[in-house]
């Protein structure tokens, strides 16, 4: 995942509002398939957002 983003939360905030440049929102969307807690907090941030 990018260096760049350490916190999940910012992660999935950046995720949800569009903030991600191409390479990194592919590796986020194969991430978030695979990683239960990078769900949840999408999910979070949708809601929030």
């Amino acid at each position: 995942m990018s260096d760049r983003i350490e916190n999940i939360d910012e992660l999935a905030d950046e995720y949800v509002l569009g903030l991600l440049d191409g390479d990194e929102y592919a590796r986020v969307e194969a991430r978030i398939e695979k990683d239960a807690a990078l769900r949840a907090a999408v999910a979070a941030s949708r809601d929030r957002f």
